[in-house]
């Protein structure tokens, strides 16, 4: 992903946290979630990317971003459904003041489809699962991070 958004936006700082936590560590995913908005509510434009958990994390922190201006919140392969997770972020899915922008994976057994639905967000479908073609191709990467440097540059 870092190289497919800086070949897209080389002015822009791609920065990554990499955790990963099985779904029923309650306690991990809400620290990571106050993490985030400690180290990056730095007062600069930024865009949220998350992938699965991610992206549910990046939905329920932007609104908690005060100094920085986020731009669009990016879900990959998120299973915004499963409102429990929410829950535990003190975040009730409404729809952001912000572009939320889903790529769901159409063979995704994971996240499966219905599962992706968020208020109000653009939905673009991708020909992969949830892992396997992220792995081995750069032609998601690249896909998505076409799609955020045009949405951005043309304020969609």
């Amino acid at each position: 992903m870092r190289k497919a958004f800086y070949n897209r936006m080389p002015e822009a700082e791609f920065v990554t946290e990499r955790p990963f936590y099985f779904p029923w560590q309650k306690k991990k995913i809400v620290a990571l979630a106050d993490l985030i908005v400690e180290k990056y509510d730095t007062g600069e434009d930024i865009v949220l990317v998350g992938f699965s958990l991610g992206g549910l994390i990046a939905c329920a922190v932007m609104p908690r971003f005060k100094k920085s201006k986020v731009r669009m919140v990016v879900t990959i392969a998120a299973p915004h459904r499963l409102s429990f997770f929410y829950r535990w972020l003190k975040f009730k899915p409404h729809q952001l003041p912000v572009p939320v922008v889903t790529f769901v994976g159409i063979f995704d057994l994971v996240s499966l489809w219905f599962l992706t639905r968020f208020p109000g967000n653009i939905r673009i479908n991708l020909p992969s699962d949830h892992f396997i073609l992220f792995l081995f191709s750069p032609w998601p990467a690249r896909r998505i991070a076409s799609e955020v440097a045009a949405r951005l540059k043309s304020g969609a």
